[in-house]
């Protein structure tokens, strides 16, 4: 994920740079113009001692040149900087989309990973091993109650066995007995 969002970086930093490397190369086209303007308005000036005398018409021709000239940069800079805000608008809107991608993905991990059982969360291996120790404790304790009943039964039909001979010996002594007499 980090490297994603070095990557969209990196890529917002090279189109915002070609746009600008862009802007920058009108401006020297503008300078270049401007500078070749001077350079005409100096050429047809006349000369007096060491002074430039330059015809109005051509100072406001010049002054419009550069007053045009500006009006461009300006405009190219206001064109830029809109560019600008709308690429870090939608810089941040992706970098809003990529912190509820990744908040998607640790609550779907935590998902994959975790069991909720009876309102509370386990991890999968706790919950495995729980379950496999609980039902291993049930089995212990139906074997065992298994074992006691048929050590119980055992010995309550022993005993009613038992009973029974002596029942059986008691009617044959009444027998003897009453014969007896």
């Amino acid at each position: 994920m980090k490297s994603f969002s070095l990557t969209f970086i990196l890529l917002i930093a090279i189109f915002s740079g070609n746009y600008a490397q862009e802007v920058q190369e009108e401006s020297t086209e503008i300078d270049k113009s401007l500078n070749s303007e001077f350079d005409l308005l100096k050429k047809k000036s006349e000369t007096y001692d060491d002074f430039k005398v330059i015809r109005e018409t051509r100072l406001d021709e010049f002054w419009t040149v550069v007053q045009d000239s500006l009006s461009q940069l300006k405009q190219n800079l206001l064109l830029a900087n809109e560019t600008i805000s709308e690429q870090q608008l939608k810089s941040e809107s992706l970098e809003d989309v990529m912190a509820a991608k990744e908040e998607q993905l640790s609550q779907s991990t935590y998902e994959m990973t975790h069991i909720s059982f009876m309102g509370m969360n386990f991890t999968k291996t706790s919950f495995i091993i729980t379950s496999v120790i609980t039902l291993l404790a049930l089995i212990v304790l139906i074997v065992v109650g298994f074992v006691q009943y048929r050590y119980k039964n055992s010995t309550a039909n022993s005993k009613i066995r038992e009973l029974s001979d002596v029942r059986n010996q008691f009617e044959e002594f009444k027998k003897i007995s009453l014969e007896k007499q």
